[in-house]
């Protein structure tokens, strides 16, 4: 019997280079001078992840620690690929969501960092999740927050969900993951309490004021009224910012321990910041109320989390790409099954379409069916 013969590593060079050239071989001219160039980190791309809360669903995953490891891979693509944000969707209004939905007030989300539901203030009605969503967004956020803040943020009063399998997972490679002793730590506003040591500060602050206003230097009062200068950054007592600088309570910030106040996570940390969760509790809400106001510019489809290979004319869909334009700054890579996506399109007339191909650019071409979690990888190994 002959021995098989490996490829080595120049005849698997030229057989990519091959199969790139003959992808541009087929493009058009301006087709062509849109390709993607620069790397990544040239680039700075700003990643939104869009993941459908069915990747946890009884259907897909047999165990509580199967979903936990799901939401992990999910998470660990995202820092690894420097993306900003993760959004989490209902795919469809199908009986067996309705059955599970729960009503959540957004106040029940608080003390969860970093995670938003997209709701009107104004209107007295409260949106429904389902209970894998709120958990997905816990786990996804889990995941991102340091040891010593996960016992008092994660805690009975303010989640459900069981959090033991995920403790016994690997940290995540972020910069404030690692040392208790930084100067910059993460931490979560709390509010004033005053008790004798506070006042204390108190009378010390207004002391120095005094000596301020002495050398011509003026210094703006802490305010009460839904801000605070105390940050919980896990010591014994919580970390007082510098005279004049308030937070609003119930949010997570870096704090640079050292001139004792509130810093941008990129100043600290350079690129590796994490991630922020959003979830979406109409399918519009992905595509209208972006993080930033610059918003999305590049709008791609993943299919992910279907058993059998999609069987729809092409032509119904968005064209698949190699290789993202090089003018696209904002892009959001949107995951799930494609007959979701344009049922969710088909019960939200706010998006103000006539069909889901309208709303995406182009879409990532897989060779067979892959789940949510490897999907995430794929697509952003490939573009991102």
């Amino acid at each position: 019997m002959s021995e098989l013969k490996r490829k080595t590593p120049e005849e698997h060079k030229a057989k990519k280079k091959a199969k790139q050239q003959e992808f541009e071989s087929t493009l058009t001219p301006n087709q062509e001078s849109e390709l993607q160039t620069t790397t990544p980190k040239e680039a700075q791309l700003s990643v939104t992840l869009v993941v459908p809360s069915t990747c946890i669903s009884e259907t897909v995953v047999k165990s509580y620690q199967q979903a936990v490891h799901t939401a992990y891979q999910i998470a660990r693509a995202a820092v690894a690929y420097n993306v900003d944000e993760i959004v989490i969707y209902e795919p469809s209004e199908r009986p067996d969501i309705k059955q599970e939905k729960t009503k959540k007030s957004e106040t029940s989300s608080f003390g969860k960092p970093k995670i938003v539901f997209n709701s009107d203030a104004s209107n007295d009605h409260k949106p429904e999740l389902s209970e894998r969503a709120v958990t997905l967004a816990s786990l996804l956020q889990f995941f991102v927050t340091p040891d010593y803040l996960r016992k008092s943020i994660f805690t009975p009063e303010t989640t459900t969900t069981n959090f033991e399998y995920a403790k016994k997972l690997p940290k995540l490679l972020l910069p404030f993951m690692e040392s208790r002793d930084a100067r910059y730590k993460e931490g979560m506003s709390i509010p004033m309490i005053l008790n004798k040591n506070v006042k204390s500060k108190i009378s010390k602050q207004k002391r120095n004021v005094k000596k301020a206003e002495a050398k011509g230097i003026e210094l703006q009062p802490p305010t009460v009224d839904g801000a605070t200068p105390y940050i919980n950054i896990g010591a014994a007592e919580p970390h007082e910012l510098e005279y004049g600088q308030t937070v609003p309570v119930g949010v997570r910030v870096t704090v640079d321990t050292k001139e004792n106040k509130v810093v941008s996570a990129t100043e600290a940390y350079g690129q590796d910041t994490g991630y922020s969760v959003r979830v979406a509790t109409d399918f519009s809400h992905i595509f209208t109320m972006p993080s930033t106001p610059e918003g999305y510019d590049y709008t791609v489809w993943c299919p992910g989390g279907e058993f059998r290979q999609s069987e729809l004319a092409p032509e119904t869909q968005p064209k698949p790409i190699l290789a993202l334009p090089r003018t696209v700054k904002r892009p959001l890579f949107v995951f799930g099954q494609w007959d979701h996506v344009e049922d969710a399109v088909k019960h939200d007339t706010a998006l103000g379409v006539s069909g889901a191909k309208e709303l995406f650019d182009s879409k990532v071409d897989f060779k067979r069916p892959v789940r949510v979690e490897d999907g995430v990888f794929v697509a952003l190994d490939r573009l991102a």
